[in-house]
């Protein structure tokens, strides 16, 4: 029996389209299980160790392996081949980023229909069954979309009439996300077992990758209850079982800063679109960690009214791409519905002008 495996890889998103020297690189790669390494481009490579001998993997490599496998998903499912795809990044992401994913496709074969910002998913997830919206000559209906997923923070806002969508702006903290409020627990039981059992999770991968699974399902179960939750690990480090425990109080306390910046992405979607909170006629929130109670008060609290979670959390963007590649396919027959999206950035057009060494250029949008 072969034992041979190529390790776990994962949190690589965010190395699309960026230099390995770039800062932020170079601040994620100390939480990894996995070495990161230049490539010849200067870009960001993956070491890994397989059947004894040393592979590095391109990021767009390694997302090809992600989508290979989706697609053997997608076909032993449809029982037939997959070749189109629509293919969802968040909506900060750069040019650069954008075409390193497109490159990751391009190798597994993929032809890449559209490249949909998540929220514009979202939104299109949540538009397209709507049997009771405006007519197109009324004034549409205004929804706030609002994601939290593992690492980053989304809000769009997003204007409705019958088969249509148009987005109104968009705003982000592309470093406010789950595995935030992951690391708060995190350090905080990396002390307490330093004071209590002389050791020190953080000087040994594995350990501390053990501590981040359980202080996720801590942070779980913390959700669904405001009392005191255990934390037990078994043989955690030189064969010592650790315990803990915490409540929801102590923990909305611990992540309070974290919680604080929720508010400014919102703020700024508001004066971006110039929009009221009377105008506002839903909010819907999406992804993981917006089940936490203290992010769900934070959102209703600006608005003030009560969110809604009637799109799946962890689905909704899955499905608006599914969508919306169905919309672009003419093997499907799908209702008739416009999406409108905005781009956050803006958009300049450069050229080589017949003077030597010079180049024009305008800012388009």
């Amino acid at each position: 029996m072969s034992c041979y495996k190529i390790p776990d890889i994962s949190n690589f998103k965010r190395f699309h389209g960026r230099a390995f020297n770039d800062p932020f690189v170079q601040k994620e790669k100390e939480k990894l299980s996995y070495d990161l390494v230049p490539m010849k481009n200067g870009g960001v490579g993956v070491k890994v160790m397989y059947m004894d001998e040393e592979h590095i993997f391109s990021v767009e490599q390694i997302s090809a392996m992600l989508l290979t496998k989706l697609k053997e998903t997608a076909e032993c499912n449809l029982k037939k081949p997959v070749t189109d795809c629509v293919i969802s990044v968040p909506s900060f992401f750069t040019d650069a980023e954008r075409r390193s994913v497109l490159d990751a496709a391009q190798i597994v074969g993929l032809n890449c229909l559209r490249l949909m910002n998540d929220m514009t998913a979202v939104a299109l997830n949540y538009g397209i069954y709507k049997q009771d919206l405006p007519a197109p000559e009324e004034k549409p209906r205004i929804v706030i979309f609002v994601d939290m997923g593992h690492s980053a923070f989304q809000v769009s806002a997003c204007a409705f009439n019958k088969s249509k969508l148009k987005v109104l702006g968009t705003a982000f903290d592309p470093f406010l996300g789950g595995r935030n409020f992951d690391g708060k627990l995190v350090d905080y039981f990396c002390a307490e077992i330093k004071a209590k059992y002389k050791l020190d999770p953080k000087s040994k991968v594995r350990a501390l990758l053990r501590l981040y699974q359980e202080c996720e399902k801590l942070k779980k179960l913390m959700s669904s209850n405001s009392t005191d939750i255990p934390l037990n690990i078994e043989c955690f480090m030189n064969d010592t079982d650790v315990s803990g425990k915490m409540n929801r109080s102590q923990f909305e306390e611990l992540c309070a800063d974290l919680l604080q910046r929720i508010e400014m992405p919102l703020l700024s979607l508001m004066e971006q679109t110039q929009l009221k909170v009377e105008d506002v006629t839903a909010v819907e929130i999406v992804g993981g960690a917006t089940r936490i109670p203290a992010v769900k008060e934070r959102i209703a609290k600006f608005f003030g009214k009560d969110v809604s979670t009637t799109l799946n959390a962890d689905e909704a963007i899955a499905r608006g791409c599914a969508l919306q590649c169905a919309i672009l396919s003419p093997a499907f027959k799908v209702r008739e519905f416009s999406v409108t999206d905005a781009t956050p950035f803006p958009i300049s057009l450069l050229w080589n002008t017949e003077a030597e060494d010079t180049e024009g250029r305008i800012l388009a949008f």
